[in-house]
């Protein structure tokens, strides 16, 4: 029966009483449609009798966003339609009896249980509401009695926290952290650890999960969706709203919604009605699944290329989609689940090709047609090679997993055990066709073995120089896949050095600097006067026209912004490590970045507007000129930026470069290689005039010649140098199965 309702934000029609038909006795006949409540098909999901509903293995993840979230929930509460889902019946597609549950793991299915094609996003709004599915554990949603005006277009103040930021996002775009400030000032204030310690940001969560209100930044009463939901079906209307009452009063806030309308309209999102599509069985042969499955996208969030080959690969191998869970779960998520699964089969394909496979079949990434025709053209050989990397068995070697931890171990920095290695700030951006190489590297060498000694080092270095010179990683991946073709091929630095030679000598990697460059590039900083240099000027003195150069590596690591944050992370990994020991971007939380890209010298003393330029530089009309057109190209250069702990750097302001500190009698350096006095006599003294031509040239001399000494340091710190020596010197070429990158592969 309907029913309209009047409340605080006018008429809508409530649906109520209606007899919902069993989960046995759905799509009865010939019937292909049946209509369901939004509770009902939540229901059905967390159903586990007969009949369940469940995700299909080819369901890509959850893709919604927070504010993607908030606003469905919002449309149910105004009465909007609730949309549409199609399900399948297992009994006419048993070539697929797999499905995954609420706990996001894979069962087998049986003939009268359903999968659910379409509507993914939306069932799993529904049911992080309801405080269930896979993401109730790391997202919440709230509603906040206590603000009478509710953010942007929504009828009530509905907010989301998540794992990572348990005091919630902005309310008017809940895409977006809150401001840092607040966020620092609220997680002081919480009570700390026992042991004094500030909780991290998962535990307050936790915290939170149990509370019957939160203190969400900006909220004044914030309970959680999921209880006022379950109090509504378990204990009805009234007595919901006398417990909303009850917790307004232990907060000491006045509820300033009519709780009365936000509860009938919960209601009314509650019976909201469904329409579940039946799909035939003639759409699911394996010529229209994977077809109907990717045009389905189109009208949703698009699936990327990539997301359908991987939707694809969990189709036919349904172990993969628990396996990856599980090493994200051991490892972290230091690449996205979908490169993961792309490059095992990438590795499958060179180590364990099918007969006749083309090079570029064997060395490039894969594509939806070879995972098609894996089973028919690899079994045997590609395939067993992949299953074996994932294994459907639990209790079989997991080759993948063992990999990834034996090459994270060797690649994560630790102060005494491995003090050259990447802190998992790095780890964490490091490039999908970088990491195919490495878990290739992983399994040429078997991936049971411990990276250590010789292979560690080759190993680092390899990572630090691809990090700071590779161009072309699509090239740099292919052309590294093709040389480990060889059952020849092991790794080693004389192995490793070959194919940096390569990359150089074929354009692929920009020339590092030799150790015969440094003096010359440092005579050329030093010789610089005030005129700034443009960016074809800068570190100029070694180019050769025509032919490779360590300027042109230069001057792309002084300016390029990912290639300046990579080098200065692993210059300063001791820094960092030891100033936020728990920070780990590898998690699954949604973290804020403890640290800011601090400016030694200032901006406000550089990059100031232009009409104040009379009172802050004093220089002949041409060299002003050069000045105003390129002082951002050496101030925002590498030379003049550092890490540095985010509330430190607010701290610092325009001020001085602090001085390397004692914590508790423990030395905690910066890292940041600055001579404090020479930069803080420009800082301070140039901050209270003009500054003159003399000035300028120091600004210019500083920043460069840092520049030379942070890419020097690294080199030789790192390895890298010792690889360009061996890479030098060789004079045999590696043993190759080619080299030629062809039309096909795409590269």
């Amino acid at each position: 029966m309907d029913n309209e309702v009047t409340g605080q934000h006018g008429t809508f029609t409530m649906t109520c009483g209606a007899v919902e038909p069993s989960f046995s006795s759905l799509f009865e006949g010939a019937r292909t449609v049946q209509l369901m409540s939004v509770g009902r098909v939540a229901a059905w999901f967390k159903n586990q009798g007969e009949s369940r509903l469940r995700l299909p293995p080819i369901q890509r993840s959850f893709v919604w966003r927070n504010e993607q979230i908030i606003n469905y929930w919002d449309s149910l509460m105004r009465g909007y339609p609730a949309g549409m889902m199609m399900v399948t019946k297992v009994e006419t597609n048993k070539a697929r009896q797999y499905g995954r549950g609420l706990d996001n793991k894979t069962e087998v299915l049986i003939d009268s249980d359903f999968q659910l094609f379409d509507g993914q996003q939306r069932l799993t709004a529904i049911l992080l509401g309801l405080g269930a599915g896979s993401l109730a554990s790391s997202l919440q949603l709230w509603v906040d009695i206590g603000s009478a005006k509710a953010s942007g277009d929504r009828l009530f103040e509905l907010r989301i926290n998540s794992i990572g930021q348990p005091f919630g996002y902005k309310p008017d775009a809940p895409n977006e952290k809150v401001r840092a400030e607040d966020r620092h000032t609220v997680h002081t204030d919480w009570p700390p650890e026992e042991d004094g310690t500030p909780k991290p940001p998962q535990v307050i969560f936790k915290d939170f999960s149990k509370r019957t209100a939160a203190p969400l930044i900006s909220a004044k009463c914030a309970v959680p969706l999921r209880d006022i939901l379950s109090d509504l079906i378990t204990l009805g209307k009234e007595e919901t709203q006398q417990q909303l009452q009850t917790i307004a009063e232990r907060a000491a806030v006045p509820i300033r919604v009519d709780t009365n309308d936000l509860l009938i309209r919960l209601q009314s999102s509650l019976d909201a009605e469904i329409i579940v599509k039946l799909v035939s069985g003639s759409v699911l042969d394996e010529s229209n699944y994977p077809r109907f499955f990717g045009r389905l996208g189109q009208g949703g969030t698009r699936l990327s290329d990539e997301e359908l080959i991987y939707s694809l690969i969990k189709d036919r191998y349904p172990q993969v989609h628990d396996r990856i869970s599980d090493i994200v779960r051991e490892v972290g998520r230091f690449v996205s689940e979908v490169d993961l699964v792309l490059g095992a089969l990438r590795i499958a394909q060179t180590i364990a090709p099918w007969p006749e496979a083309k090079e570029w079949e064997r060395a490039g990434r894969p594509t939806p047609d070879r995972v098609r025709s894996l089973h028919e053209k690899g079994a045997g050989t590609t395939e067993s090679f992949f299953e074996s990397m994932l294994p459907e068995n639990e209790e079989a070697p997991f080759r993948l997993l063992t990999a990834i931890e034996k090459l994270y171990d060797g690649l994560l920095y630790h102060s005494t055990s491995n003090p050259f290695g990447l802190p998992s700030m790095l780890l964490a951006r490091l490039p999908r066709d970088l990491l195919d190489v490495l878990l290739l590297f992983t399994f040429k060498r078997g991936e049971a073995s411990s990276w250590s000694g010789a292979d560690r080092s080759a190993l680092i270095a390899f990572v630090l120089y691809w990090l700071l010179f590779v161009g072309y990683e699509d090239k740099a991946s292919y052309r590294t896949f093709v040389e480990l073709e060889s059952k020849n091929w092991a790794f080693g630095e004389r192995s490793v050095a070959s194919l940096l030679r390569h990359f150089e000598a074929e354009g692929i990697a920009r020339c590092a600097p030799r150790p015969d460059d440094w003096q010359g590039l440092t005579e050329e900083v030093q010789q610089r006067g005030c005129k700034l240099a443009t960016w074809a000027e800068r570190f100029s003195s070694k180019d050769d026209p025509g032919h490779p150069s360590p300027g042109e590596a230069l001057r792309m690591l002084s300016t390029h912004s990912e290639s300046q944050k990579r080098l200065l992370i692993w210059m300063q990994r001791r820094y960092i490590t030891r100033t936020f020991p728990h920070y780990n971007p590898t998690s699954t939380r949604d973290d804020d970045l403890p640290f800011d890209l601090d400016h030694a010298i200032p901006q406000s003393l550089f990059g100031f507007h232009w009409s104040n330029a009379a009172k802050r530089v004093e220089l002949s009309t041409s060299d002003m000129d050069k000045f105003r057109d390129l002082r951002r190209v050496v101030g925002d250069s590498l030379g003049n930026l550092r890490w540095l702990a985010a509330s430190d750097n607010r701290g610092r302001g325009m001020g001085r470069i602090e001085e390397e500190r004692l914590d508790e009698g423990e030395q905690r350096p910066l890292d940041d290689h600055i001579d404090r006095s020479s930069w803080n006599k420009l800082i301070v003294e140039g901050g209270s005039r003009a500054w003159t031509d003399h000035d300028v040239a120091a600004f210019q001399r500083l920043i460069d010649t840092r520049t030379l000494l942070l890419v020097k340091l690294i080199m030789e710190q790192g390895g890298i140098a010792n690889l360009i020596d061996v890479s030098d010197i060789q004079s045999e070429p590696m043993m190759t199965s080619g080299g030629v990158l062809p039309a096909e592969s795409g590269v």
